[in-house]
């Protein structure tokens, strides 16, 4: 289940601050090298004995099993979108389908995941340019990308630089989906069967 920006500590929640569960503030885009990429906590130096202070279940605790369905058919249908079809993988791999599916899946990285609200105006863009509606009680933006080379922080030897080598935006409501590809014309596919 992907976890939201303020679950991981991206994003401050009011009054709180930053609060991430593991104690541990999620990735930043910077830019290195002229190109757009994502800074992470290096995991080889993250040291949990030194975060259990700061490990919170402030928010994990409130995601009920309503959400947790919703998150995961959203992260579904946006992987589907992106042409990773579960039952295409089954059909052409057999006993291995899992494995592929799972490889393909893991071609791209999660960056941010949150609620998106009514307003958003990337949102109000996409809907425009398509003339898509999302619907229902969740709807997600999600920032997901394919990772490219991996390099140890210039300034900072606890963190890691990861480049980005393409970057998509999609919204979903877990049957629908509004999806730009690198900035690119929106496109909204509603393809994924959802019974």
């Amino acid at each position: 289940m992907p976890l939201t920006d303020a679950e991981i500590g991206m994003e401050p929640v009011p009054g709180l601050g930053h609060v991430p569960w593991d104690g541990i503030r999620g990735p930043r885009l910077e830019t290195a090298g002229g190109r757009e990429a994502v800074v992470y906590q290096d995991i080889d130096r993250a040291d949990y004995i030194t975060t259990m202070d700061r490990l919170s279940a402030h928010l994990t605790a409130r995601v009920d099993l309503a959400e947790t369905k919703a998150r995961v058919l959203a992260m579904e249908s946006v992987y589907w979108s992106l042409g990773i079809h579960d039952p295409e993988f089954v059909t052409r791999f057999g006993d291995r389908a899992v494995i592929e599916i799972l490889k393909a899946k893991s071609a791209w990285a999660v960056l941010s995941f949150r609620t998106a609200g009514p307003a958003d105006p990337d949102l109000v863009a996409a809907q425009q340019a398509t003339g898509g509606r999302l619907t229902g009680p969740h709807r997600y933006r999600v920032v997901i990308y394919r990772p490219g080379a991996e390099t140890r922080h210039p300034t900072d030897i606890q963190k890691v630089v990861v480049q980005i080598e393409e970057r998509v935006l999609a919204f979903t409501d877990g049957a629908a989906v509004l999806l730009s590809r690198d900035g690119g014309p929106w496109r909204l596919d509603r393809s994924m069967p959802t019974s």
